[in-house]
């Protein structure tokens, strides 16, 4: 989408960055988070109307895995088939007004640990309404997880945002979010979450190249107390884009911190539980042919706590090809 974008005004920017944060369907500070997959905001074009449609499949490899709603943890490495599916619209109703509709499955099967295979449902919907240079727009999305073939999460959340270009090279968001999740497998983890997010895109060379900060704090009350907890999330990322005749060549790296404290003690350690979470990613995607591009991604995690048996270090590679339709 953005070799489409990169001759274009700072309205061009704007549409991108609108996109990047509403398809992400989650915080806007974790663009990506497990079990949380977004839909790809490559699918849309820049086209006053569209309907977009891509499929994607590879392999993934993790030296250890863990799945974080749970504080499920695996010190065994495995190897994942990885398969997708993205649909999504989008129409500029009039001049100032705009929907957006997306849907993404996902599916991972691991060849040993099939206690950790993931499939995921995620969509949403997205409309938007533009008061001259301030876009001010109200999302709906619902996340359906199962995990080792049982129900894992139901998950339904709503958000409001104010977006615009603050200079030509400035672009800010904000956004506030109340989420809903249940897990019918451990009814003592289901939660209700308020967010409160800010988020500030520099453009270095259009939408070819940008950096990007993002703050978000949550609070979560679950139904059992020992599991309440605020967070602050702080995400550094860039973006480059590679044009050629072909196509063109993405970079994106993003780092996040994440620390948690947890509101009363949790009994095994007799204190407040303490959590403190760092992750980076670097991602290319490039491609093969008109309709088809491999992507490659590296992700290091590392998250300790005083609850020392949480403590995790992971490193994952994924490599796919994406067919888009």
């Amino acid at each position: 989408m953005i070799n489409r974008l990169a001759h274009h005004s700072p309205n061009s920017c704007r549409w991108l960055l609108t996109w990047v944060f509403v398809a992400s369907g989650y915080a806007a500070a974790d663009d990506e988070p497990d079990g949380r997959i977004p839909l790809d905001s490559r699918l849309f074009h820049g086209l006053p109307s569209q309907l977009s449609l891509s499929v994607s499949g590879g392999l993934r490899y993790e030296d250890s895995l863990m799945v974080e709603e749970t504080d499920s943890i695996s010190r065994q490495s495995d190897v994942a088939v990885q398969s997708s599916l993205d649909v999504g619209y989008k129409n500029d109703i009039t001049g100032s007004d705009r929907i957006k509709v997306g849907y993404h499955f996902e599916q991972r099967q691991f060849q040993n640990q099939t206690n950790f295979d993931l499939l995921t449902h995620y969509g949403f919907v997205d409309y938007s309404h533009n008061f001259g240079d301030i876009r001010v727009g109200a999302t709906i999305d619902t996340t359906i997880a199962e995990l080792g073939g049982a129900n894992l999460l139901d998950s339904q959340q709503a958000g409001l945002y104010g977006s615009g270009m603050a200079t030509k090279k400035l672009y800010l968001r904000v956004g506030t979010i109340y989420k809903q999740t249940e897990f019918s497998k451990a009814p003592d983890r289901s939660s209700e979450t308020g967010k409160i997010e800010a988020n500030v895109y520099y453009f270095l060379q259009e939408a070819n190249e940008y950096l990007g900060v993002g703050y978000l704090f949550e609070t979560e009350k679950t139904q059992l107390d020992s599991f309440d907890h605020d967070a602050n999330n702080l995400t550094l990322k860039y973006n480059k884009k590679l044009l050629f005749e072909r196509g063109s060549v993405n970079l994106k790296a993003d780092l996040r911190f994440q620390h948690r404290e947890y509101v009363v003690p949790t009994p095994s350690i007799s204190a407040p539980r303490k959590d403190y979470r760092y992750r980076w990613r670097v991602r290319l995607e490039a491609p093969v042919t008109k309709s088809i591009d491999i992507e490659l991604k590296y992700e290091h995690r590392e998250y300790f706590s005083n609850l020392e048996l949480l403590d995790f270090v992971g490193d994952s590679v994924v490599v796919r090809l994406i067919l888009k339709l």
